[in-house]
């Protein structure tokens, strides 16, 4: 706590020439203190930081005075067109004086936070996922710019075997679709899916495990068109039917958690989607490893076909329904807008 206020201290108080070299590295501590273990330090750090801000809004007046004196409306729109939840300290967007004076440094700190996301060994990968995380609390739509940057280094960092680093992954994925526009990471996101000889298997695991991440920060206009594409790449037979075990897995969690691409209630493009959802699960499983006949060699040259057995049906039908039930609550209450009834109805 005590680092944080000096480092502030010093932000405030630096000659303007040393405070041009030397913001840029003094910000990340700052930054840091807001995802802080102790909540009082990330409070502080949160207050530290408007106050910052101020101070920037008042040394750069010139640049804010038509936000200022014009721009209520604007910030008040952008503030409740938010779908997703800020993290812990912030109750609300940052003020304008604060994201600019942080967003200035944007540029500066996303290449070291994007190298040690992309590394295997480093143990700052979370803490530098984490201060991504707070960091798009404050770029919003400014991201955008590195996306190119961002979604590689996210999907490298959903990493199952560290659930604590691709939890984290995923929330900045979300944040990042919550504010920057789908065009510019769909095709990307989209082509990194695929089988091709570009694509190795683990890099299209960690972009299925991504999906659903996506689609949950889009914003409802930019779902209805983004969702069906990204289902529609999950649903393309060499990816859907492979028989990888972990892609299977990531294919399988996305499909089965992916949210609906309307918030319309039984509308005939919500029904489609639905049912596309379902029959692309139904494949899914009925391509299951357990369930491939097996050619056994019964001597002189006569190979006999043996079907699964009836265990292997049985428990890919369970499967197969509890799939179906997982599709169906993402139509129902809140999301479903009252349709959840046609959704089951679709299940069954």
């Amino acid at each position: 706590k005590k680092l944080m206020a000096v480092a502030c201290r010093w932000i405030s108080e630096m000659d303007p020439e040393d405070l041009y070299e030397q913001e840029v590295r003094l910000m990340p501590y700052v930054l840091s203190a807001l995802f802080d273990a102790d909540a009082p330090t990330a409070a502080a750090a949160l207050v530290e930081l408007e106050r910052l801000g101020q101070k920037y809004v008042q040394t750069h007046e010139q640049d804010f005075v038509d936000t200022l004196e014009y721009g209520h409306a604007e910030e008040k729109a952008k503030e409740d067109a938010l779908t997703l939840a800020l993290p812990p300290p912030f109750s609300k967007r940052p003020s304008v004086g604060c994201r600019a004076r942080v967003r200035q440094h944007f540029r500066a700190l996303i290449h070291p936070i994007v190298k040690e996301l992309q590394s295997w060994a480093a143990p700052e990968r979370v803490l530098s996922a984490q201060l991504l995380e707070v960091l798009l609390v404050f770029v919003e739509e400014h991201a955008t710019e590195f996306v190119h940057m961002l979604l590689p280094a996210l999907a490298h960092a959903s990493d199952a075997d560290d659930a604590p680093l691709a939890a984290v992954a995923g929330r900045c994925a979300a944040k990042l679709a919550q504010h920057v526009p789908p065009e510019a990471y769909l095709p990307l996101a989209i082509d990194s899916l695929r089988q091709h000889a570009l694509n190795p298997l683990g890099q299209r695991v960690q972009y299925a495990t991504l999906v659903a991440s996506l689609a949950r920060g889009m914003r409802p206009a930019a779902r209805a068109a983004a969702v069906p594409q990204l289902c529609a790449a999950l649903a393309e037979e060499p990816t859907l039917c492979a028989q990888h075990t972990a892609l299977r897995a990531a294919v399988r969690a996305g499909l089965r958690t992916i949210p609906p691409s309307t918030t319309g209630g039984a509308d005939a493009s919500g029904g489609a989607f639905c049912r596309a959802r379902l029959r692309a699960l139904l494949l899914h499983q009925a391509s299951a490893p357990s369930l491939v006949p097996k050619e056994v060699d019964l001597g002189d040259g006569v190979m006999e076909v043996q079907p699964a057995e009836e265990v292997a049906w049985a428990a890919a039908a369970a499967a197969a329904r509890d799939d179906a039930a997982a599709v169906a609550a993402t139509f129902g209450g809140g999301e479903g807008g009252g349709g959840g009834g046609l959704w089951a109805t679709h299940a069954a």
